[in-house]
């Protein structure tokens, strides 16, 4: 039956974009991700049919679609259906106002290292694979020339291992056999260890990184720490300075470019007083990590290529900046961090935005600070459609107040809020980003700095991650699964202006933790299951169908390791108190899948422990086991 009425409250859903009618029935939908032409969208309303409807569409277009929801008669006993939307939530606990400062680190007393299972040493030969059909009969000797040898040969896997000269950087001496005119490719035989659950490396400044464990990142790390496959990451900035300490043997010199002074030389030069942006930039996305000193970087084992655009005081041009995108292509880069910005976007068809457009047409995921205006309107590269648009929140992981909003924004990441007028009693230096840096007169080799050019790097580093654990991808799968693995955020559910999709989580990035991976049902206090079971959807809608009336616990688990057993690592959630009453359906307006561990409070594991997961997967008898961390 349709009554010809506006439907307040109806979820409209078209791939990562979600939105609700208001009084008068109406919905907007911006900034939609065009794949294939046509789009699906998905409408639904408590005591309606659900419906979908498939239309074409072209870039840069404005559609109206008007529908209607036929009234559900499906509502007695054993046919209510409990529905919303779910979000993963972040392994982080935000400090108390009161107690926001992170411990400090003496300079000259490094901490310890970490447990010996943590400790990533350092490789000790090369992996060379030769091109395919070349005649290497000189391998041995352009090898000992170089004042290595050969360890071994497998023709099992095609490769040669070539030994480091000592006192050689592996990175550097990697690099100049690469150039060897019988090599396709040449790269560190890395250290792999057995993974088991959150990574701590040993750089002295890592403790106040807070920023990193507000994305997961030790949780990523213990599942990879980018050296599966090689990526490079082009930073696009003022450049960077090549003697730092903790850069050594990450950055690409081979191939790095200077636009403003014309030549191959991207050392930062900054103005007095102007802290060195480029190098702060690089170590957030590859800084030498657990080697003992200094700070981490989110990705151990991406190459960064310094391409300098921006002028000492930090200024710049769109020009430069399509050049630099365009040599960064031209060099194999594989993601592009743009810490740089300009209010105004530049007309179709100029250099910049074709730049652009071709690094996405060549696979290059784009990533780009949306801003520090703390008003509306994205800036440009940030808002063009082919980016990742990234916004700032500080350690409270409120929105920064100098975060740019708008319908452009992905997602958040940790850009610092020294002083945020949300929290005023927040203004220590350490609520900022610590990275590399270097400042002319200033013998500090790392310092603060907050923005959301700092945010931006955070989500550079993550996509080095993913791409080096999962396998290329194309840009629009990335910046997707981005959107869908990003954590709750104080915003509103869903997408939001503020926080974009939420606040990147390199954990669920790097694992696929999409939402059509949970499963959610209701339970009774014995585990038994009160409805049948379903899994959610890639936009993070989920519905459980035929509901028995009653006061169950609403349980929802992502198998992240795909082991059929919950298990430290997983997504769990578990909501009580849920009063399921005839007529249906019912509504949850945000249901948070947590972070499994050994923390959570034991009523909670024992109710986990019943519920017969096993059957609900597989139609098996055998009872879910709950592991516990050693």
């Amino acid at each position: 039956m349709v009554t010809g009425q506006p439907i307040k409250g109806a979820r409209v859903a078209l791939g990562s974009r979600i939105a609700w009618t208001d009084s008068q029935g109406s919905y907007a939908l911006q900034r939609v991700p065009v794949v294939a032409g046509t789009v699906t969208m998905y409408f639904s309303a408590p005591g309606h049919k659900s419906t979908l409807r498939k239309i074409d569409v072209v870039p840069n277009a404005e559609y109206e679609v008007c529908v209607s929801l036929a009234g559900s008669t499906a509502t007695g006993p054993g046919n209510i259906e409990v529905w919303g939307l779910a979000t993963l939530s972040n392994a982080y606990t935000p400090p108390t106002v009161a107690g926001l400062k992170a411990p400090r680190v003496r300079r000259s007393q490094p901490l310890a290292g970490p447990d010996p299972e943590y400790q990533f040493a350092r490789p000790d030969a090369i992996i060379v694979v030769p091109r395919p059909g070349s005649k290497h009969a000189a391998a041995a000797a352009d090898v000992n020339a170089a004042g290595a040898r050969v360890v071994r040969s497998s023709p099992l896997s095609g490769y040669i291992l070539v030994s480091i000269p000592e006192g050689r950087s592996a990175e550097e001496f990697a690099q100049e056999l690469g150039r060897l005119p019988w090599v396709d490719t040449a790269y560190p035989d890395n250290v792999v260890w057995a993974l088991g659950g959150p990574v701590e490396p040993n750089d002295p400044g890592y403790t106040q990184q807070w920023h990193y464990r507000a994305i997961s990142l030790p949780q990523a790390w213990g599942v990879t720490v980018g050296f599966e496959r090689p990526v490079t990451v082009a930073v696009i900035d003022t450049g960077v300075r090549p003697e730092h300490p903790d850069l050594q043997g990450r950055l690409d010199l081979a191939n790095a470019r200077d636009f403003v002074d014309n030549d191959y030389d991207p050392t930062d030069e900054p103005s007095a007083g102007r802290a060195s942006h480029g190098t702060h930039v690089a170590g957030t996305i590859g800084a030498a990590t657990s080697n003992g000193i200094g700070v981490a970087g989110v990705s151990w084992g991406a190459t960064i290529l310094p391409i300098r655009v921006l002028r000492p005081d930090g200024s710049g041009s769109e020009s430069l900046v399509a050049d630099g995108i365009n040599w960064a292509i031209s060099r194999g880069a594989s993601v592009i961090n743009l810490s740089l910005g300009q209010p105004s976007f530049p007309p179709l068809g100029s250099v910049g935005n074709t730049a652009l457009e071709r690094a996405e047409s060549q696979g290059i995921v784009v990533v780009a600070a949306a801003g520090n205006t703390g008003t509306s309107g994205v800036w440009w590269p940030a808002a063009h459609p082919t980016t990742i648009a990234v916004g700032a929140v500080g350690r409270q992981l409120q929105k920064a107040s100098y975060s740019t909003t708008g319908p452009e924004l992905d997602v958040a990441a940790p850009g610092g809020a020294c002083g945020n007028d949300q929290f005023p009693g927040t203004g220590d230096p350490e609520d900022r980003i610590f990275s590399t840096y270097y400042m002319p007169g200033d013998s500090a080799q790392y310092g603060y700095m907050q923005g959301t050019s700092m945010a931006t790097p955070h989500v550079s580093g993550v996509v080095a991650l993913m791409l080096s654990k999962l396998g290329p991808m194309a840009p629009a799968e990335v910046r997707d699964l981005i959107q869908m693995t990003s954590m709750d955020d104080p915003g509103v559910p869903g997408w939001d202006p503020d926080y974009g999709h939420g606040i990147v989580n390199a954990y669920a990035a790097v694992t696929a933790s999409t939402m059509d991976r949970a499963i959610f049902a209701l339970v009774d206090e014995e585990g038994e299951l009160q409805s049948a079971a379903d899994y959610g959807g890639r936009d993070r809608s989920f519905s459980v169908p035929c509901a028995l009336p009653g006061v169950h616990s609403l349980f929802g688990w992502l198998d992240v390791n795909e082991n059929g057993v919950v298990d430290d690592g997983d997504y769990v959630g578990l909501q009580r108190g849920v009063e399921v009453t005839s007529p249906g359906p019912l509504f949850v307006p945000l249901f948070k899948l947590r972070y499994f561990n050994n923390l959570w409070p034991t009523e909670d594991l024992q109710l986990i422990s019943k519920i017969d997961v096993a059957a609900l997967l597989a139609g098996s008898n055998a009872r879910v086991r709950v592991r516990r961390i050693r």
